[in-house]
């Protein structure tokens, strides 16, 4: 297989189309015209694998059939289409960002106080609970947490710099830095030295936040989030990132009170 054949194949998958689904198309395109036994025996693959991706592709509308004199032909439409199939996409993509926005103002919150009815405070359980993620999906849950657990303010411990492996200026500004201030709590955040985190704190105002910069002497590699009620813990030197959230009041505030220590030594 040529190097150019590759690539139409790589960024064919990163538009979601399966090998098969290319390999289909491109015979297509090239042939014109085609039954499904003709695909079939070009592409040495079975005439059902050849149906069931066909019909994909019909949905999709990177291919579309004509039916003459009972013979059904396959067409492949132009590559010009694949800009099409993208628009549609951003189109249901933001009907479906609308949908969770909706649900997130209105559902949410309703369902929320529906669940907790049966569930009176007095017969919650109250010991500490300890959480244990892997990847970037604890990364998201712990930060979602921050803003669930606490009322008025948000303990932020870090190195920025190794923060920002995974924790990117976009995701800040398009749902953290927005959604906290919505909510309005604070940020107050202690950082180690460095250019990330100087640029940081010269966005505080805009941020609803206060960063201050730790002495030379204190340095570390992970980041621990401090709310009302929980301690995250997130260790994010390499791969695979971990996260550690502990959900206990008592332990929380024990880590609020090193937290101020560390706070009065910042600048």
């Amino acid at each position: 297989m040529s190097e150019k054949i590759q690539k139409i194949y790589d960024d064919m998958e990163k538009l979601g189309f399966s090998r098969t689904e290319s390999s289909i198309y491109l015979n297509c395109f090239k042939f014109g015209h085609s039954t499904i036994t003709e695909i079939s025996n070009r592409l040495k693959l079975p005439r059902t694998t050849i149906h069931e991706n066909v019909e994909r592709l019909l949905q999709k509308g990177l291919l579309s059939e004509n039916i003459k004199n009972n013979r059904r032909k396959i067409i492949a439409e132009s590559p010009n289409k694949l800009s099409v199939l993208l628009l549609n996409k951003r189109i249901d993509y933001e009907e479906k960002l609308k949908e969770i926005d909706e649900n997130t103002k209105s559902l949410v919150p309703e369902l929320t106080n529906r669940i907790s009815e049966f569930i009176p405070n007095s017969e919650q359980n109250t010991e500490a609970i300890i959480r244990y993620y892997v990847g970037e999906r604890g990364f998201k849950e712990t930060c979602q947490r921050s803003l669930e657990t606490s009322e008025n303010e948000v303990l932020f411990l870090s190195n920025v710099q190794e923060w920002r492996k995974i924790y990117t200026v976009d995701y800040g500004k398009r749902f953290y830095v927005p959604e906290r201030k919505r909510r309005g709590i604070f940020l107050r955040s202690l950082a180690i030295d460095s250019e990330e985190s100087r640029f940081m704190k010269s966005e505080d105002s805009e941020s609803f936040r206060e960063t201050r910069i730790l002495p030379e002497w204190v340095k570390f590699k992970s980041t621990i989030i401090i709310t009302d009620s929980e301690v995250a813990i997130m260790h994010l030197p390499s791969k695979p990132y971990k996260e550690t959230l502990i959900s206990d009041k008592d332990f929380a505030e024990h880590y609020r009170q090193t937290y101020e220590m560390y706070w009065n030594l910042s600048s």
